[in-house]
């Protein structure tokens, strides 16, 4: 990132390690302390702002508990657009806690607000056995638009990617290609 030219870019979608003592073909120290572990953060981050053009979007995909303090030090550095939560669909027990079941995407632009935003528009819930609607929207179905309800920012839809057979590459984590379509698409560039 150092040797690419200040605002130069639209979009930047960051997907770091999430510290989670993870062993990485390339060697990379995923164990490291709190204060560390953030400071590499910000390092990377710094470089993100230093590229995106006056208008462009920042998307980080991380755990809650990281992206708490990259969002305290982005609201410093860059506009605040969401705070968007990913039902990860999965959960086990796990003795005195909570589980976490969503993984969150921060949305920042630089700037005032974004040079495009272009959410989704997602089709309007149906029960699967009658086919009928899930909700009465307050009695104004007839007003609603057709092409669907607007995006919220809790993405129920985006399915984890776990089982080696949907996996490109071999003992990686993958994001699903979906969330990666809907970041592009809202920003309004074509994947």
């Amino acid at each position: 990132m150092p040797n690419l030219p200040p605002n130069s870019v639209d979009l930047i979608f960051a997907d770091p390690p999430f510290n989670l003592s993870k062993l990485y073909p390339s060697g990379m120290n995923d164990n490291l302390k709190t204060q560390e572990y953030i400071s590499w953060c910000e390092k990377w981050t710094d470089e993100c702002v230093r590229l995106l053009k006056p208008g462009g979007s920042l998307f980080v995909w991380n755990l809650p508990k990281w992206n708490s303090y990259m969002a305290s030090y982005l609201n410093n550095r860059l506009t605040f657009r969401h705070w968007i939560s990913c039902d990860i669909k999965f959960s086990l027990p796990i003795q005195g806690r909570l589980y976490p079941s969503h993984y969150s995407l921060l949305y920042y632009c630089k700037g005032e607000k974004p040079t495009t935003f272009k959410p989704d528009r997602l089709q309007m819930p149906i029960c699967p056995h009658c086919c009928g609607d899930l909700k009465d929207y307050g009695g104004y179905k007839h007003k609603m638009n057709p092409k669907g309800i607007n995006l919220t920012d809790v993405w129920l839809d985006i399915p984890p990617v776990r089982h080696a057979k949907y996996k490109k590459r071999v003992g990686a984590n993958e994001l699903s290609v979906k969330l990666l379509d809907r970041v592009i698409a809202t920003k309004g560039v074509s994947p």
